[in-house]
């Protein structure tokens, strides 16, 4: 009994995320997995192409009881590194999303988290999560890993000014 209790006190935050590991699942194993799984994914272009490489995951995707329909896949290194949902919950959808967030992260809320407006943000020094539910409009749900979000990923210097 008491081992069970030790495990679920190391309860973190979800890194599997559609079948691939945030920090760790490659750029080319996350595409080609999505791609024959179905999915129609076009490359967010970057003009500078330096840092972060984006897709944008087209047809909707079901994820934690919704289908989002605008889905952001955030690549840094080649290592999976972000994903952004958005898609028009009704408020009781919201307050649904919110509720099963708040009771699985809770331990992990930030000092960004504002109630008031909307704003849960978790973290476990390893995973953030991020839910943001406006009074109208689009709602928001993001994981990200927090290595790979805050790591140098612009090669650029001051030589470049």
């Amino acid at each position: 009994m008491l081992l069970i209790g030790a495990f679920s006190s190391y309860a973190q935050i979800q890194r599997q995320i559609l079948g691939y590991t945030l920090g760790v699942s490659t750029r080319s194993v996350v595409v080609k997995g999505l791609e024959n799984k179905g999915f129609d994914l076009e490359i967010i272009s970057d003009a500078a192409n330096k840092g972060p490489v984006f897709y944008l995951v087209k047809g909707g995707v079901s994820f934690g009881g919704y289908i989002w329909g605008d889905v952001r896949i955030g690549f840094v290194n080649g290592k999976f590194a972000s994903i952004m949902c958005t898609t028009y919950l009704t408020e009781a959808q919201s307050l649904k999303l919110k509720n099963v967030l708040q009771s699985k992260y809770n331990r992990y809320k930030t000092a960004n988290s504002n109630p008031s407006s909307g704003v849960y943000d978790y973290n476990d020094k390893r995973t953030s999560a991020f839910l943001y539910i406006p009074s109208s409009g689009n709602t928001v749900l993001s994981y990200g890993d927090e290595r790979l979000m805050n790591a140098e990923t612009n090669s650029s210097s001051i030589s470049d000014l």
